[in-house]
C-alpha cells in the first residue's frame, strides 16, 4: 500500500487531490511542453524535407527516433527507478532545450547540415525515454489512488490535444511570414517552462526512502521472465506478431505524410498543418470511443473492424489527389489505428499478471516497435526510387487488411475471450496466493 510522503504539504499526509497545486503545476508544464513538442514534430520533418527533398530523408528521420527505444528502453527504465526521477526529468528538459537551440540558429545562418537534425532526433528520443518513464511515476505520486485513471486520461488527452494545437500554430506562423527556423525556438522555450514547473512541484516522484531499490540482478531476471511470458502466451504472441507486421507495412504512411501532402495533394505549408491537426483530432475522438465501443461490441468486432477500416481508408487516401478529400481519409485512418492500439493495450492488461505489468508492457513495446525503423526506411526508400508514394500507400493499406483477416481467422485471436478468461482465473489464484503469503 502507498505510504504518505512526509515532505508533502497535503492535508494529513495524504497525496493531494487531482486539482491540487502540485498536479496543476505538473499538468500545466506538461501541456506547454507537449504543444512545443507538437510544433517541433511538425516543423522538423518539414525542415528535413526542405534540406533533402526526398521521402528517404523523412523515413530516416522517423526511424532514427525509434532506435533509442530499442537500444536503451529497458535499461533506462530500470535506471530511472534508482535515481531522483524529478531531477532526471528536469535534466531531460534542459538538455533537450540545449540540443535543439543550435538547429534554428544554424538554419538561419544557412549552415545547417541535415545530419545535425538526425543527431538531435536520436539524442532527444533517448532523453524522452527518461522523461516518459519518470512521468508515469509522477502521476502516481501526485494524486489519490482512486484518481489515477482520471489523471492518466487527462494527461493522455493533453498529449493528443497538443498535436491538434501545435500543427495549426506552425501553419499560422508560417502564414504570417515567420520563418520555419524561428518556429523551432518556441519548443526550446517550452522545455524550459516544463523544467521550471517540475522544480516548483513540492512532492517527490520517488517512493518513500524506506523502500529499497531492487538489485540489478533481480531486474535482469524480471526482464527475462517478462520475455518468457510475452513469447509463451498464445494471445500475446499473436497480437505482437500482428502488430509488428502492421508496423512493418504501414509505418511509411505517418513517416511520409508531409511528402505525400506536398507532392500528391499539392498542399501548402499551412495546409499541411491542418492535415496534421485533422489526424490528431480524429485520434482523440476514436481513442475516447474505445471504452464505449468495447462495452457494446466484442473485442474481435472492434479490433478487426479498426484494422480493416484503417486499411481501406489508407487505400482510398492513396487513390485521391484532392486535399480536402484526403484530410478526413487520413484523419480517420490514423484514428482507427489508435483505436486498434488502445484495444490491444487493454487486452494485454487483462491477460498480464499485475506483478509483471510494467516489464511485460515494456517488452511488448520493444518487440512490436523493433520493426518500425525497417518499415519507415524501406517504404520511403521504395517511394524515393520509384517516385510513386501513392503506390506505396496503396500496398500498405491492402497489406493491413490482409494481415487483419489472416490473424483473426488463423491464430489465437479467433478465441481471445477464452485466453482472457484463463488469464483472469490465473490472476485470481495468484492474488490469493500473494494474500496468503502476506
Amino acid at each position: 500500500m502507498r505510504q504518505p510522503d512526509p515532505s508533502s504539504a497535503s492535508t494529513a499526509g495524504q497525496p493531494p487531490l487531482l486539482g491540487g497545486r502540485d498536479f496543476r503545476l505538473f499538468f500545466g508544464g506538461q501541456f506547454v511542453s507537449n504543444v512545443g513538442n507538437a510544433i517541433t514534430d511538425f516543423a522538423l520533418p518539414l525542415l528535413v524535407y526542405q534540406l533533402t527533398g526526398s521521402e528517404l530523408g523523412l523515413g530516416l528521420a522517423f526511424a532514427i527516433r525509434m532506435v533509442p527505444y530499442l537500444l536503451f528502453g529497458l535499461a533506462i527504465g530500470a535506471w530511472v527507478d534508482r535515481l531522483d526521477r524529478k531531477r532526471l526529468m528536469v535534466a531531460s528538459d534542459l538538455l533537450n532545450a540545449a540540443l535543439l537551440l543550435p538547429i534554428p540558429i544554424l538554419a538561419l545562418a544557412g549552415a545547417l547540415p541535415v545530419e545535425l537534425i538526425f543527431v538531435f532526433l536520436f539524442l532527444s528520443s533517448a532523453l524522452n525515454i527518461v522523461y516518459d518513464t519518470g512521468q508515469f511515476a509522477a502521476v502516481y505520486s501526485l494524486v489519490n489512488e482512486d484518481e489515477l485513471a482520471k489523471a492518466n486520461g487527462r494527461t493522455r488527452a493533453s498529449y493528443q490535444a497538443s498535436s491538434v494545437i501545435g500543427a495549426p500554430i506552425v501553419g499560422l506562423l508560417l502564414w504570417l511570414g515567420v520563418r520555419l527556423e524561428v518556429v523551432l525556438v518556441i519548443d526550446t522555450l517550452t522545455f524550459v517552462v516544463s523544467a521550471i514547473s517540475l522544480l516548483a512541484v513540492g512532492r517527490s516522484f520517488n517512493p518513500p526512502a524506506g523502500d529499497e531499490p531492487t538489485p540489478v540482478s533481480t531486474i535482469v531476471s524480471d526482464i527475462r521472465e517478462g520475455l518468457r511470458f510475452v513469447t509463451g502466451n498464445p494471445l500475446m504472441r499473436a497480437t505482437l506478431t500482428m502488430s509488428a507486421l502492421i508496423n512493418l507495412t504501414t509505418t511509411v504512411v505517418p513517416a511520409t505524410i508531409i511528402a505525400f501532402g506536398t507532392e500528391n495533394l499539392r498542399a501548402s505549408q499551412a495546409q499541411l498543418g491542418i492535415l496534421t491537426a485533422v489526424g490528431a483530432g480524429c485520434a482523440i475522438l476514436l481513442a475516447l470511443s474505445a471504452a464505449p465501443l468495447r462495452e457494446r461490441l466484442p473485442f474481435n468486432v472492434v479490433t478487426l473492424g479498426a484494422v480493416l477500416v484503417s486499411g481501406i481508408l489508407v487505400v482510398a487516401l492513396a487513390l485521391t489527389s484532392n486535399l480536402w478529400v484526403a484530410m478526413p481519409l487520413w484523419g480517420l485512418a490514423l484514428g482507427f489505428t489508435i483505436l486498434f492500439n488502445v484495444c490491444l493495450t487493454t487486452l494485454w492488461q487483462q491477460i498480464t499478471p499485475p506483478r509483471m505489468m510494467g516489464r511485460v508492457m515494456a517488452t511488448a513495446q520493444v518487440l512490436s516497435w523493433s520493426i518500425i525503423p525497417v518499415g519507415a526506411l524501406g517504404g520511403s526508400l521504395i517511394a524515393d526510387q520509384t517516385g510513386r508514394l501513392d503506390l506505396v500507400y496503396l500496398v500498405s493499406g491492402i497489406a493491413m487488411v490482409v494481415i487483419g483477416v489472416v490473424f483473426f481467422s488463423a491464430t489465437a485471436l479467433r478465441h481471445p475471450t477464452r485466453y482472457a478468461q484463463e488469464a483472469g482465473a490465473m490472476r485470481t489464484v495468484a492474488a490469493s496466493a500473494e494474500g496468503t503469503a502476506d
